[in-house]
């Protein structure tokens, strides 16, 4: 069935996760061919697919795929192709409409900008509440083999200016939607939206925190891992289009689910050094 008409040099991978509950995972590829995004939905399970590897977590092999995208060439190199390749991170629940408007325009985007990218949406699919640190973890660890760094990007945020670059970050991460440009949150720590980072800088934070349950907190609490390490944060400069640099695509009918229990408040201003990116895989029954 086709899914989207473009003419792109990308792959979107689609992971079904379900939290603490045992499952087998789905797995819905859309892949240009012929200038047309084909969609598949399929079961995967250890034995289809050749496991892909915790970079931090040792023999724990998880069931998923490794991408096999095109090796960097000196040809694209010479015409401004970047060599590094990226994995947009799009953790997802209940979010449909605001999806099928981000993968083709975000794919215009990165393509515009020359960057060989990939992207993986994780849907959570259980009954459970939204745990995007648990979700951007599994995605770092099934994109891994085949991209250089990745992109923390929130489903409901695009970029309208094309000044802001999604190239690689080698010198740490690179916090796009910085507070006087996001459209909504304007204070000095805020760390969410959208964040480029290498894979080796992911795993020197550890990832994510995995005890974040519903709307916000994680992102506060992931600001001070990257602090904590000693990574410096770039934010764009010379970007004259202030709040309106992106698109807020947050549909008013949706009801964020932002009740927090316990001391969850108060655990998104201390460093979680007991759960991250080395013990998601216990987090999630595969």
């Amino acid at each position: 069935t086709t899914f989207f008409k473009k003419n792109l040099q990308s792959d979107l991978y689609s992971i079904q996760i379900s939290m603490k509950t045992r499952f087998r995972i789905a797995l819905v590829v859309i892949i240009t061919f012929n200038s047309l995004f084909l969609f598949f939905l399929y079961p995967v399970t250890s034995n289809s697919r050749e496991p892909a590897s915790c970079p931090v977590c040792t023999n724990v092999p998880i069931a998923g795929v490794k991408p096999k995208l095109p090796s960097p060439a000196s040809k694209e190199e010479e015409e401004g192709w970047q060599s590094e390749r990226l994995a947009v991170l799009i953790p997802h629940k209940d979010r449909f409409r605001e999806l099928v408007e981000i993968v083709p325009y975000l794919s215009d985007f990165l393509s515009l900008q020359k960057i060989r990218f990939s992207i993986w949406v994780l849907n959570q699919v259980d009954n459970h509440r939204f745990n995007k640190g648990v979700l951007f973890n599994l995605g770092s660890i099934l994109s891994s083999n085949s991209s250089e760094y990745v992109c923390l990007q929130d489903v409901d945020l695009l970029p309208l200016n094309h000044n802001i670059s999604y190239r690689y970050p080698g010198t740490g991460p690179s916090h796009l939607t910085s507070p006087d440009l996001h459209p909504q949150y304007h204070y000095e720590d805020f760390f969410g939206g959208i964040v480029l980072l290498t894979n080796e800088h992911f795993i020197k934070v550890n990832g994510f925190s995995n005890i974040f349950w519903g709307w916000g907190r994680e992102d506060d609490e992931f600001h001070l891992r990257v602090r904590k390490a000693g990574l410096l944060i770039s934010r764009p400069e010379g970007i004259t289009t202030g709040y309106d640099t992106f698109y807020h695509n947050h549909l008013q009918d949706r009801k964020r689910d932002s009740k927090l229990y316990f001391n969850q408040k108060n655990l998104s201003f201390r460093r979680d050094h007991i759960t991250g990116l080395d013990t998601v895989l216990s987090s999630v029954d595969w």
